[in-house]
């Protein structure tokens, strides 16, 4: 693997889009942004394989616009309107 090869815009631009999808400033957003994206780009090849990243690009601006946190964050409000665990009084 070329030393530069790993500096290109398309990996800086596949860590970003990573960030962004698993929730940026938290410590398993990564993890899980990693996981959704390698899921996502694996099922949208094989449904779509010519256009794959228009599916991707459109799920990056969903959850940009309404899921700040990103998939954490999404995770973080389902919990909290969870009425399982309440303050007892």
């Amino acid at each position: 693997m070329d030393f530069l090869h790993a500096l290109s815009l398309d990996r800086a631009a596949t860590v970003l889009i990573v960030l962004v999808l698993g929730g940026y400033g938290r410590l398993y957003g990564a993890f899980v942004g990693a996981i959704a994206y390698m899921a996502l780009s694996h099922f949208l090849s094989k449904v779509y394989p010519t256009a794959w990243q228009l599916g991707l690009g459109l799920l990056l601006m969903v959850i940009a616009l309404f899921a700040r946190n990103g998939i954490i964050g999404l995770w973080d409000q389902l919990v909290s309107r969870w009425p399982g665990k309440r303050a007892a009084p």
